[in-house]
């Protein structure tokens, strides 16, 4: 076999594997065990060729740092300064850009304004008396309003839509024009108006009342009484013919009841639809 082959190529050693560890260096413990031999072939493999492993200049990068140069200031003209941040406006249940119109719906009374000819024309050609000259009715804010809010627990979280409301009815009215009062949960004990406590048929039964109230639907933990939808009606039921109330009520539409003798609106952005519709059906049970 020797013969065969060819005289140049070198007879190549058989690969030499790791023996298994004897029954002896198994039972020796761990720390006494010789390490493996290593073939110097197998350690000169790993060393990288043309690297002097005993000349330190070669690794001088590596024992050697340099401290980063600190950054150039910035600009201030490029840092952006922190800007306090402004509170969202306040905005009331009622918007103030659609206040004018809802609250002359509101409050408006009717006067006599210009002649009626039509009717003054029927009436002569009929051969019937004219006892009056008839007139046309026309809507006025002349009268004013009394503003009533109910101080129960429920219009708390609405301190601010209470305020804003007074503000925008003295606005559009007129100061002069508008009264300020309050009662607490039940307005059948009174009423405070100018600084008195009076009931409610001493009121002025020519002037709009709007009643600022929850009607009982906010639910609270510290009130045992609240001011209901029956409240609401004696007021009505109290100021006559001659008068309206509107009650401004700060819950979903959804749950609120149409009464005969008061206008029951919602509070949150109403349409001039639902307080003329309001208003119709309060004036049905008079």
């Amino acid at each position: 076999f020797e013969r065969a082959m060819p005289a140049t190529q070198p007879i190549v050693e058989p690969l030499k594997t790791e023996q298994a560890p004897t029954p002896a260096e198994e039972a020796a413990p761990a720390g006494q065990r010789e390490p493996a031999s290593v073939p110097e072939s197998a350690l000169a493999a790993l060393t990288p060729t043309g690297i002097d492993t005993d000349s330190a200049t070669t690794v001088t990068w590596l024992q050697t740092t340099t401290a980063m140069a600190a950054p150039p200031p910035a600009d201030p003209r490029l840092v952006a300064t922190p800007q306090p941040v402004a509170a969202p406006e306040f905005e009331p249940l009622l918007p103030r850009r659609t206040a004018a119109g809802v609250i002359a719906a509101l409050l408006a009374t009717s006067r006599d304004g210009a002649l009626d000819t039509r009717r003054a024309v029927q009436a002569i050609a009929g051969r019937r008396p004219l006892r009056r000259l008839p007139r046309r009715q026309r809507p006025t804010l002349a009268r004013g309003a009394v503003v009533l809010t109910d101080t129960g627990d429920g219009l708390a979280p609405f301190a601010p839509d209470v305020a804003a409301m007074h503000e925008m009815i003295s606005s559009i009215l007129g100061p002069a024009r508008v009264k300020v009062g309050w009662f607490t949960n039940d307005p059948a004990l009174g009423v405070w108006l100018d600084r008195q406590l009076i009931p409610v048929e001493s009121m002025d039964p020519e002037t709009p009342v709007v009643i600022l109230t929850d009607l009982g639907l906010i639910n609270t933990r510290t009130r045992s009484r609240a001011a209901t939808l029956a409240d609401m009606e004696s007021i009505g039921a109290r100021l006559g013919d001659r008068v309206h109330a509107v009650a401004l009520v700060p819950v979903p539409r959804d749950q609120l009841q149409p009464s005969r003798l008061v206008a029951v609106v919602p509070w949150e952005r109403p349409t001039l639809g639902e307080v003329r519709q309001a208003r119709r059906t309060a004036t049905s049970g008079r």
